[in-house]
C-alpha cells in the first residue's frame, strides 16, 4: 500500500499559541487539516490540550524544524519526561503523520525499510516506517533508540542522514519528501548509557552517529507545572473529589517525590541503592490511586492504623513494588510521614 503525501510546501504558519507559548516566540510551519490527505489523517496525533511546552523545548523544535531537516533530532530525558508526547504534540499541532518504531537489541536495519508480505494475490512489498516517512513528508519518530547495538545505526548513517532510501527488493530509490523529518528518544544521553540510573540493556552508541543530531535534553515539569497537569487529568472520572482535597493529595505526593529523589541522591532514609527518578506516570497513578482510595475504591479509612495501610497500598500499587528491599522500605516510610494522619482527614472531607 502506498500512502499519499504531503504538499511539497507548508499551508499555513503555525504560531507559538497553538501550543500554549507566547505569540512573541518564532512560529513554525504546518498543514491544516484539509490540506492533509485522508489516507494520512489517521497518522496525525490528537492534540492533547494538557500537555506542557516548555518555552526552551519549543525554540529548539522549531530551530530544527526550520533549519535541521537532514539531522535528528534526538530528545533524551528519564521516564515519563515526555519526550515522546512531545514528538507527538508537535505532530498533531503541526498537523504531520507519525510513523513511529522502537529499537530492540536485535533490530534488523531492514525493517525500517519495508518487507515482503503474503496476500490474497501473491507475495507484496510493505513499506516499512521510514520509506513511509520518506514518501508521505511526515515524522520518522524512533523511539528507545538506545536499545539497538550501536552498529546497527552505523549501519543507518544514510538514513539518519535523510538521504534517498534503496529498497533492494524493488530496485526503487525513494527520494525525502521536503516535509520528512526524524526524531529519536531515548532515556539515554547517547554516549552515556546510564546504566546507574537503572536503563539496563541500552549501549552507548557510535560518536559518527550522535554527531549527527541535534540534541534536546528533557527533565520533566516543574513542581507547579506537574501539580496542573496532574489537577487537569487525573480527576476527571472521580467527581466527589472536592477541588481542595485533589489539589492537597497532589502536593502531597509531589513533596514526597522531591524528597525521595534529594534522600536518594545523598543516601538518606535507606535509600543507599539508587531510587529511579519518579516521573510523571508514577505520579498520576499515585494520585489515581488515592482518589480511588477516597472515593471507597479501596477498604475504607477510620482510624489512623487504616490510614497507614492505605497509603502503604497506594505506594506499592503505583510504585514501591518495583523497588529492591532497602528502597521499597525508605519509600513506603516517607510516604506514611509524609501523609501521617492526612489520609484520615481528607476521607473526612469528601464524606
Amino acid at each position: 500500500m502506498l500512502f499519499s503525501e504531503l504538499p511539497r510546501k507548508p499551508s499555513c504558519v503555525v504560531d507559538a499559541t497553538r501550543f500554549g507559548l507566547s505569540a512573541d516566540l518564532p512560529t513554525c510551519q504546518g498543514f491544516v487539516t484539509n490540506d492533509v490527505p485522508e489516507d494520512l489523517r489517521a497518522f496525525v496525533p490528537q492534540i492533547d490540550s494538557n500537555y506542557v511546552f516548555s518555552e526552551n523545548a519549543y525554540r529548539t523544535v522549531a530551530a530544527w524544524l526550520e533549519h535541521g531537516a537532514d539531522c535528528p533530532l534526538f530528545v533524551s530525558g528519564p521516564a515519563g519526561s515526555g519526550k515522546t508526547s512531545l514528538a507527538m504534540q508537535v505532530a498533531a499541532r503541526l498537523s504531520l503523520p507519525v510513523f513511529d518504531f522502537t529499537a530492540r537489541l536485535r533490530m534488523d536495519v531492514r525493517e525500517l525499510i519495508g518487507r515482503w508480505v503474503m496476500e490474497s494475490d501473491g507475495m507484496t512489498f510493505r513499506d516499512g516506517p521510514a520509506v513511509r516517512a520518506w514518501r508521505s513528508g511526515g515524522i520518522f519518530l524512533v523511539n528507545e533508540f538506545s536499545a539497538a547495538p550501536p552498529e546497527a545505526w552505523v549501519s543507518a548513517n544514510s538514513l539518519l542522514e535523510r538521504l534517498p532510501i534503496f529498497i533492494p527488493e524493488t530496485g526503487e530509490l525513494v527520494e525525502p519528501h521536503p516535509m520528512t523529518r526524524i526524531i529519536a528518544t531515548d532515556n539515554t544521553r547517547g554516549l552515556s548509557n546510564d546504566q546507574d540510573a537503572g536503563y539496563l540493556g541500552r549501549s552507548l552508541q557510535d560518536r559518527s552517529v550522535m554527531d549527527r543530531t541535534w540534541n534536546l535534553r528533557l527533565e520533566g515539569l516543574s513542581w507547579e507545572e506537574e501539580k496542573r497537569l496532574l489537577l487537569a487529568t487525573v480527576p476527571v472520572n472521580f467527581p466527589r473529589i472536592p477541588d481542595a482535597v485533589a489539589r492537597r493529595a497532589a502536593e502531597l505526593w509531589l513533596e514526597i517525590a522531591a524528597d525521595a529523589e534529594k534522600a536518594s541522591g545523598e543516601t538518606e532514609l535507606g535509600f543507599e541503592s539508587a531510587m529511579p527518578k519518579i516521573g510523571h506516570r508514577v505520579l498520576q497513578r499515585l494520585l489515581t490511586l488515592t482518589f480511588v482510595q477516597l472515593s471507597g475504591g479501596f477498604p475504607p479509612v477510620r482510624d489512623e492504623a487504616s490510614a497507614v495501610r492505605a497509603v502503604e497500598t497506594i505506594a506499592r500499587i503505583a510504585f514501591a513494588e518495583t523497588l529492591d528491599d532497602i528502597a521499597r522500605g525508605a519509600f513506603l516510610q516517607l510516604a506514611v510521614q509524609r501523609w501521617g494522619s492526612r489520609m484520615l482527614d481528607l476521607t473526612k472531607e469528601v464524606g
